[in-house]
């Protein structure tokens, strides 16, 4: 994953770190990084909620582990 590619994501009313993350198919923890690795450290999400944060940053090319493990069965 190039970790310089990115996109920014608009926050919702209502939207939730789990929501989110369900609908863009990605892992809480991995998008919790991949987020807080880029941000301000005042737009970093604590714990699971995203209060205060109006957009996140969310890769473009990632490939979540559910995603490498069906690859990985597909070349065998």
């Amino acid at each position: 994953m190039s970790t310089t590619e990115f996109y920014v994501h608009k926050i919702q009313k209502n939207d939730t770190l789990l929501s989110v993350t369900k609908r863009l198919q990605i892992h809480p923890v991995d998008l919790k990084y991949f987020h807080n690795e880029r941000c301000k450290v005042s737009e970093r999400i604590i714990f699971d909620h995203l209060e205060g944060i109006n957009h996140l940053f969310v890769p473009i090319d990632f490939n979540s582990t559910l995603s490498r493990n069906k690859e990985r069965s597909n070349e065998r």
